[in-house]
């Protein structure tokens, strides 16, 4: 299996690099990058041989089965329909496009060609999220009533000049906040309304800074509530159930199931078992390696999907509604 992949930045160079030349029989047979500096530097470091500093040369030249796009958000429409109306299966990084309209369109032309286009929504496999649904399907946590996802982000300055546009960039929801958008779409289905939506501008920065919304799917409520330039950086989600609750925090990771008069305990149990579990993968250098296992999981099934002609664990179909929903977040947001 032939991979061509676009984009040699930070997710690149940590973690699809690393994973492709880990799969036995996968060959990484040309990068792409226009900073040729960072295009050299990762091809010597990978001892990768073809490289290429622009899109066309590279779909033309390489013979891929598999074009894998890790590129700004603002470019991956374009590059992805390049890749599918020259027969190229196409995986590309969250969020797949800035609109449900551009996500529509490549489903529909990968449909019509037969080849598979996946998303990089690389939060659904996450280890706490993974261990939620299990408890789901085993019946001790009942049907999710409410969700609430609080994410924060730090410093945005060293960020590259594309992202304070936030016409090209798609601001603090697709470039922050895509992943708490898509983990309520995920696992409360499809939205059907969003209820109340508001931002806060920041006008020194000609920037958004925080949008919070309330959102009404078919028999629960979500409430995303985001914000950049805080003072810490954290992703946190409290989810409400008809039997228990649960409250997920990521990066470092934990899951903890709360049960009638014990849920106190029960927290204070799970930030030990956090604390301890994120201690014991640094202190053992495998914390990278456990960052990096939603990336594999969904990259080795988009390849074998791709061999056995089944569909990916996210296709591009499963991310419109997640795109759709932060389109109409923004919209109400700014224009209350």
């Amino acid at each position: 299996m032939k991979i061509a992949l676009v984009g040699t930045g930070t997710i690149s160079e940590s973690i699809h690099i690393p994973i492709l030349q880990s799969i036995p029989n996968v060959d990484l047979v040309a990068i792409c990058d226009s900073n040729q500096k960072q295009l050299e530097r990762v091809a010597n470091k990978f001892r990768i041989l073809k490289k290429f500093t622009d899109v066309d040369s590279l779909l033309k030249s390489c013979d891929a089965d598999i074009i894998d796009i890790a590129t700004p958000g603002f470019t991956h429409f374009d590059i992805a329909r390049k890749a599918i109306s020259l027969g190229i299966n196409t995986l590309v990084e969250k969020p797949a496009t800035l609109s449900g309209s551009e996500a529509e369109i490549l489903e529909h032309e990968a449909y019509t060609r037969n080849l598979k286009i996946g998303v990089c929504q690389t939060v659904r496999y996450r280890e706490p999220v993974r261990q939620l649904q299990k408890v789901r399907e085993s019946g001790r946590f009942g049907t999710i009533d409410k969700m609430i996802t609080m994410q924060r982000g730090s410093s945005i300055f060293a960020l590259p000049p594309w992202f304070w546009n936030e016409k090209t960039s798609g601001g603090i929801l697709f470039e922050l906040g895509i992943h708490a958008i898509d983990l309520q779409c995920y696992l409360m289905g499809s939205p059907n309304e969003v209820l109340y939506a508001t931002a806060i501008y920041e006008p020194t920065l000609d920037f958004t800074t925080s949008i919070s919304a309330i959102v009404k799917f078919e028999h629960s409520i979500g409430i995303i509530d985001l914000k950049w330039l805080s003072s810490s950086n954290f992703f946190h989600q409290y989810i409400s159930g008809s039997i228990s609750d649960a409250i997920i925090k990521l990066f470092p990771d934990s899951f903890t199931l709360q049960q009638s008069d014990f849920a106190p305990l029960s927290e204070c149990i799970g930030e030990l078992r956090r604390t301890y579990n994120f201690g014991s993968s640094v202190l053992r250098k495998r914390y990278s390696i456990g960052s990096q296992m939603s990336h594999r999981i969904i990259i080795e099934d988009f390849i074998k999907s791709v061999r056995t002609n089944k569909s990916p664990l996210v296709p591009i179909s499963a991310s419109i509604p997640t795109i759709r929903l932060a389109e109409e977040i923004w919209s109400k947001a700014h224009s209350s």
